[in-house]
């Protein structure tokens, strides 16, 4: 089979190939893939950079899978790949040190080596930020409370709240996004 024949393949055929020994097969996938990841990717994150290492990371991702033989064949490649992707978006959230993971970042008024204008700054970025929460509807406002003020985990916040772990964290990944797209549209700054 040439490379044009195998470019031609639909995603299981190509997987198969691929699995089979064929490398080129791989490179048609991740050619084929590669932009609709990335742009997801970029949705998500609106960051270039992190958005092309996110992406190679998906694919690394997919490659071991596919290694491990741990991929079982489906049809729906693009969906297994559009979970993978949301999942590795996932990750880089919770590794991340950017987003909202410091528990004092509510209210971290207590530095005595700053100047008034640091205070006064501070204030009004926890004043803004409050504001911002407030907009949430109220479990989503309570899951956010519960982890930054009280430093609960993601796994006693779904006790308490008589929920699924996993619906937790969808709820918090998606009012942390929604807090972030509204600060960028009302030009909020943060506290550095």
């Amino acid at each position: 089979m040439n490379r044009e024949e195998i470019a031609n393949l639909n995603d299981r055929k190509l997987i198969s190939l691929f699995q089979s020994g064929n490398n080129y097969a791989f490179d048609c996938l991740y050619k084929r893939h590669y932009q609709n990841v990335y742009r997801y990717l970029r949705n998500l994150t609106r960051h270039k950079e992190k958005s092309e290492d996110l992406t190679q990371d998906v694919f690394c991702g997919v490659l071991i899978c596919f290694k491990e033989n741990k991929f079982m064949g489906t049809d729906f490649f693009s969906q297994y790949l559009r979970s993978l992707t949301y999942y590795t978006f996932l990750q880089s959230i919770k590794n991340s040190k950017e987003i909202l993971t410091d528990c004092n970042f509510f209210e971290n008024m207590a530095d005595e080596t700053v100047n008034i204008e640091q205070v006064l700054f501070k204030k009004e970025t926890t004043n803004r930020l409050k504001c911002l929460v407030s907009t949430l509807p109220k479990k989503k406002q309570e899951i956010i409370y519960l982890h930054f003020y009280d430093n609960k985990i993601f796994k006693d916040i779904a006790e308490d709240l008589n929920a699924a772990q996993t619906t937790i964290l969808s709820q918090y990944y998606s009012s942390l996004e929604k807090l972030r797209v509204t600060a960028e549209n009302t030009n909020f700054r943060f506290a550095i």
